[in-house]
């Protein structure tokens, strides 16, 4: 089996400072096409090069550019380009697909604030989905908040929140509450939500 576990006092970036880093360096290093790192830290990595997953748990944070991501465990998915699989190429060895995350999601992005049980980032896509299943989904912005069973939101090259879609089910309508002082849930410059019905 090509599972590889590793167990550490302090939080590790891909393993840095382990013996065997080969591979976590260049995981590390190849997170978007503008070369934002993308960066992990947890108590714990369990890294399966056949599957091309590398599962990180306790405590993990997920922080590229503006974007923070908190959750109790994430699996991440790779592959390595075809260039870089060309003997004497200078191209890096991996790409980061897709981050799921499980359990007591926190997303933080320029004061704006989302909670979900689960999670799914696609990096290449620079899109975020939150997801409730017995509790909402939630992104809130000051004393404004949107909550729903989903909610996708949508970057922009540097991490900015372009754009927000929220989704409900036949268990939960999407509720929107916006205060009459309020500056907006999206950051300043960031397009109008799509998709909400106030309840």
């Amino acid at each position: 089996m090509s599972s590889r576990s590793y167990h550490a006092v302090l939080s590790v970036l891909f393993g840095v400072s382990l013996a065997d880093v080969s591979w976590a360096a260049d995981l590390a290093r190849a997170s978007s096409s503008e070369r934002t790192p993308l960066v992990i830290t947890s108590d714990r990595l369990d890294m399966n090069d056949r599957d091309h997953q590398a599962v990180f748990s306790g405590q993990v944070r997920v922080v590229e550019g503006g974007l923070q991501l908190n959750a109790d465990r994430m699996v991440v998915t790779y592959y390595t380009p075809a260039a870089s699989r060309k003997k004497g190429s200078s191209q890096q060895g991996l790409q980061i697909r897709e981050v799921r995350a499980d359990g007591r999601v926190v997303m933080q992005q320029a004061g704006s604030r989302g909670e979900a049980e689960r999670a799914v980032y696609k990096v290449t896509e620079r899109t975020l989905a939150l997801i409730g299943d017995q509790r909402a989904a939630v992104v809130q912005r000051g004393e404004d908040r949107m909550e729903g069973n989903q909610i996708l939101v949508a970057l922009t090259q540097d991490h900015r929140v372009e754009r927000l879609s929220v989704q409900g089910n036949e268990k939960r309508r999407v509720a929107v509450r916006v205060m009459p002082s309020s500056t907006g849930i999206l950051p300043a410059g960031g397009a109008a939500p799509a998709g909400e019905r106030e309840r």
